[in-house]
């Protein structure tokens, strides 16, 4: 029997490019913060976008720094 190749899994190449989308997505336009990737039975099952907003040193209320 040959074994199977990662490419030939059923979905697997769809999955993967699926993967890259969203953490791609994530990371577009990110400023500051952080991706989070979490991975459960060597699988990514959710991917978590933290976006940070500086606060200017010399204007506390400006949201734009």
């Amino acid at each position: 029997m040959k074994p199977e190749s990662r490419s030939s899994s059923f979905g697997e190449d769809d999955r993967d490019r699926q993967l890259r989308d969203i953490v791609a997505s994530a990371v577009h336009g990110l400023k500051f913060g952080e991706i989070v990737i979490n991975i459960h039975d060597g699988k990514i099952v959710q991917v978590t976008r933290v976006e940070k907003t500086r606060v200017d040193k010399f204007n506390p209320y400006s949201r734009h720094p």
